[in-house]
């Protein structure tokens, strides 16, 4: 106990121990040093074990992905995935923080194979950023999210409609089982502008505010289950509410193969898509 209370001080007062010889923390450490001393029994060595996953066994930051999925219409369509960097909380963990997602220009285009044969966007985004920080007896720090791109609305304002977004929120997240039970619950603010939208004064602007929430569950090392919602209110606006959820399985077969499978529900969509990612 004395050992890790020195170990306290050292972290918490680094600075006054070492410009400030006088100072409350240094004779805070010199009194604990005399306890220590006082015992006449060593420490114990310290033995930290190699991590269960190094860095160099991680999967590429780089990530291309195809899939064949169905809407509740019954139309199918082929997506195609592109992600430069750099990871998200569903891909392969290993050698990576549990809560750490963190991407880059990641795209996805959507061919709808129905009659029209539409190609079109159906996300990007600039920067994609989670930081889910569990609170612990130790940490308090919020957690938080923020994402800028576009992206495509199935909803009853909306049944079609590519729009630019920019998106943030914050709250809290609890963590179990030494993280392979995440969860998290976030204040969330969303801006959408783009054709066929129908704002406040009939400008083609959303703004949107409500809750969010989502799990993280990892039952072993190759495979991890997310879910995620959120609930927006668009006040003076049409229409008044819109909401999302989406849940994934994705399953790493090999070191740089991965399968997902993820069903999305928006007001005006239910959709159904199986892929397969190859990282490098």
């Amino acid at each position: 106990m004395l050992d890790t209370a020195l170990d306290l001080v050292d972290l918490r007062f680094a600075d006054e121990l070492v410009f400030e010889p006088g100072s409350d923390a240094a004779a805070l450490k010199q009194a604990l040093l005399v306890r220590r001393a006082a015992l006449g029994v060593s420490s114990p060595v310290l033995e930290v074990s190699p991590a269960s996953a190094p860095v160099h066994l991680t999967h590429g930051p780089s990530r291309l992905g195809i899939g064949l999925g169905v809407y509740s219409s019954g139309t199918f369509f082929l997506q195609y995935d592109f992600r430069p960097a750099l990871h998200d909380l569903g891909d392969p963990p290993a050698g990576y923080p549990e809560t750490f997602h963190l991407e880059f220009l990641p795209a996805r285009v959507r061919f709808d194979l129905g009659d029209d044969n539409r190609l079109g966007l159906e996300r990007f985004s600039l920067v994609n950023v989670w930081s889910l920080n569990p609170v612990t007896r130790f940490e308090h720090d919020a957690s938080w999210h923020f994402s800028a791109g576009a992206t495509t609305l199935r909803d009853a304002g909306c049944r079609a409609c590519t729009v630019a977004t920019a998106e943030t929120g914050g709250g809290g997240a609890v963590s179990l089982a030494h993280d392979g039970l995440v969860l998290y619950v976030t204040g969330d603010t969303a801006l959408f502008a783009g054709p066929g939208l129908r704002g406040w004064a009939d400008m083609p602007v959303w703004l949107g505010v409500g809750p969010g929430a989502g799990v993280r569950f990892r039952p072993c090392d190759t495979l991890v289950a997310l879910a995620t919602g959120r609930w927006l209110w668009l006040p003076w606006q049409g229409p008044r509410s819109t909401w999302e959820a989406e849940g994934h399985v994705r399953w790493q077969v090999a070191f740089r193969l991965a399968i997902d499978l993820s069903v999305r529900v928006q007001p005006a969509s239910t959709e159904v898509l199986l892929s397969t990612f190859l990282y490098d």
